[in-house]
């Protein structure tokens, strides 16, 4: 199923739907007659999308493992728990484990997803890894799986270590060679030699014969916050013995500085744009976990003619009146720790020297001409051969304190700029002319945006409706939009 854009602002782009991403949608159907004067009636319908089985089962890890000794082992006992989620709903996201091949030592539950010891395991006379696939299966129709590996070892007794299992931290970005911790296992014969050795990770840590956890290289938190790994113990005997136990190191954050994802920012404006005209929009990150979000801009030196907000990033102009040519700025971002970084914006103010706003009225409600902006750009560009672009909207018929006005009265204003051929803002007196001279085309592409029956005025005075009448303005966010089309003219 797919629901086309122009129902409801919540209608996605034609194509297939995914309850996953949006599971409902609230449309509004208009329906208007074609008589004089116009009349019309709204309703509202809830289109709720229904689940189909279409994501498979994901476990939380492609591989499990555990160390077990042998010795210490019970029946009954959890060795380790599966977790797999399906992001379908219903019985489309329940899940069934099972292990295909089946095991004689380990019983996994097919609901929970605890592996435990079927019995004790004294028979284990050495070392022995178990290597099983897990299988995760949901419960739709057809039925969808996934797979993960399980790895157990089994170790017999002869050494141990004096921790089954160690935690160590060490910070990141320290460099290479940085100690983390020390494992220790006991023979129980001072003259047995003991040869450590890593399981995984060697590519990150290295320990060496004295049981000395070190760093390979510096460690990021943002890259990886956890490492876990068996250490295993070989004495010197014949045969020789073996113990393992495990390793977790945790990478400690160490503040890191923001940075702008570019170093230099530019943008080009006309010296009529008005306060608050968004120039363009920086943008910083930071590694550390959850920080980005946190940061705050500033114009690292105060500037009588552009601010930018602190939690977005975006230039705007305070006043350009009467200003040309290039102007630099340096915008800085700081995190919560105070650390801090700055990019340049370079800002070419192209002189204009007329006035070029004109104002025109439509007979369509100021939701309507909000939520079509770009195709009446487009369609007024059209019409003129000229580049028009959108500087605000203004409903003449706003309903606050409960005041409502009558359909055949309804009157949104547009102010706008016509830009030509030569990248020159067109005067307003030049633009309204060609208005009137051309309504025909005009009128043609317009009823193609907002429908049989619309009209348009010229307004003579470029102004705001009368305050008591409680109007609404708002200046379009798409003007953001607008500085990128005049950076490239």
């Amino acid at each position: 199923m797919s629901v086309c854009p122009r129902v409801g602002r919540d209608a996605p782009c034609c194509g297939p739907l995914d309850r996953e991403a949006k599971d409902a949608y609230e449309l509004e159907i208009i329906a208007s007659d074609h008589g004089t004067p116009q009349r019309k009636n709204v309703t509202h319908i809830t289109v709720t999308i229904t689940d189909v089985n279409d994501n498979d089962p994901e476990f939380s890890q492609t591989t499990y493992s555990r160390d077990i000794l042998v010795k210490d082992a019970k029946e009954g006992d959890l060795v380790l728990t599966l977790s797999a989620t399906d992001r379908d709903a219903g019985n489309n996201s329940l899940i069934t484990y099972s292990f295909p091949a089946g095991s004689p030592l380990l019983k996994l539950n097919s609901e929970t997803g605890e592996i435990t010891v079927t019995s004790d395991l004294l028979e284990i006379t050495k070392d022995t890894t178990l290597k099983l696939t897990a299988l995760a299966q949901d419960h739709g129709e057809p039925q969808r799986t996934s797979t993960a590996t399980v790895l157990v070892y089994l170790f017999r007794p002869g050494m141990d270590f004096e921790s089954s299992a160690y935690n160590f931290t060490v910070a990141e970005n320290e460099p290479k060679g940085t100690r983390v911790g020390v494992v220790k296992a006991f023979m129980g014969n001072s003259s047995v030699q003991v040869t450590y050795t890593l399981r995984s990770h060697g590519d990150v840590f290295s320990v060496d014969e004295q049981g000395v956890v070190s760093t390979l290289r510096p460690l990021d938190k943002e890259t990886q916050e956890w490492y876990t790994m068996a250490v295993e113990a070989i004495d010197s005997r014949t045969p020789p013995n073996t113990a393992v136990t495990m390793v977790s190191v945790q990478v400690e954050d160490v503040n890191e500085a923001p940075e702008f994802t570019s170093s230099s920012y530019s943008a080009k404006i006309f010296s009529i744009v008005p306060y608050k005209y968004p120039i363009v929009q920086v943008e910083a990150t930071d590694q550390d976990a959850g920080q980005t979000g946190q940061l705050v801009y500033s114009l690292a030196e105060n500037s009588l003619l552009f601010d930018v907000e602190p939690s977005s990033g975006l230039v705007y102009v305070v006043s350009v009146e009467g200003q040309a040519g290039e102007r630099s700025l340096k915008v800085k971002t700081t995190d919560p720790q105070g650390l801090s970084a700055t990019a340049d914006v370079k800002v070419m103010i192209q002189e204009s020297k007329t006035n070029g706003a004109v104002v025109i009225s439509l007979n369509r409600p100021f939701s309507m001409v909000n939520e079509n902006v770009h195709d009446m750009e487009r369609s007024l560009g059209l019409a003129l051969n000229w580049t028009v672009t959108v500087i605000s909207i203004v409903s003449a018929n706003s309903a606050v304190g409960g005041v409502r006005y009558s359909r055949d009265n309804v009157k949104t204003y547009v102010t706008f700029f016509a830009i030509g051929n030569a990248g020159t803002i067109v005067p307003a007196k030049d633009v309204g002319r060609k208005l009137e001279s051309e309504r025909e085309p005009v009128m043609a592409e317009l009823t193609k945006v907002f429908g049989e029956g619309v009209e348009y005025t010229v307004e003579t005075e470029p102004g705001v409706p009368d305050s008591s009448q409680q109007t609404a303005i708002i200046v379009l966010s798409v003007l953001l939009a607008v500085s990128v089309l005049l950076l490239v003219l």
